[in-house]
């Protein structure tokens, strides 16, 4: 048990090949964070202490996670206060179970909900999707660059102008394309789309 009380939206994890850690990410109370470290002997983690990345306030919820290799940093993507998108820099420590947070920067003004992220090894961008309910709930993606703990975004684009449900996202390395899964809202059908980044677009 890594949170030992009521988790809501989410879970999310990413492992951090670097120091060989996984981060949960979960809503308890706003967002929080736990660094594990398995052992392959037994199948077993060890967890450190639950670390707040965005205290609780109206209302809070979804998440994605992403390790850029290339940085070898963690990017939390959060739904804050049900009204902003906001995305902060992780960096896990190397020794111990624990994690130190760059500033939280805004990537999204309305209300993004299902977050997903992806990195992206070839262009070493992040990915990060998400059902916009400010803009009648479209499906938006918008590419993220990580510079030591700080973060910028491009202009976030619509991927589906209609509304969505549930998504997820990957980086295919063969073909170096991004590949966006999610569920049209008006018929229910998984529907697939591939992306191809370019620069922060």
């Amino acid at each position: 048990v890594y949170i030992s009380q009521n988790v809501g939206v989410g879970p999310c994890i990413a492992f951090d090949s670097n120091v060989n850690k996984v981060a949960m990410f979960s809503e308890v109370s706003g967002q929080q964070i736990t660094i594990g470290t398995v052992d392959p002997s037994d199948n077993s983690i060890t967890v450190g202490s639950n670390i707040t990345i965005h205290a609780a306030g109206s209302a809070t919820g979804y998440c994605g996670i992403a390790f850029d290799s290339s940085q070898n940093k963690m990017l939390f993507s959060f739904q804050n206060d049900a009204t902003n998108g906001q995305a902060r820099v992780g960096t896990i420590s190397s020794s111990g179970n624990s994690i130190s947070f760059g500033t939280a920067v805004t990537f999204e003004s309305g209300r993004p909900n299902n977050i997903s992220s992806a990195f992206d090894s070839v262009n070493n961008k992040v990915l990060t999707i998400y059902q916009d309910e400010g803009d009648s709930s479209k499906g938006k993606a918008v590419v993220a660059t990580i510079s030591g703990t700080d973060v910028s975004f491009g202009t976030p684009v619509v991927f589906l102008a209609a509304r969505i449900f549930y998504n997820g996202v990957a980086f295919d390395s063969n073909s170096n394309k991004i590949v966006i899964a999610y569920r049209v809202a008006s018929n229910g059908y998984g529907t697939a789309i591939v992306g191809t980044v370019s620069g922060t677009t």
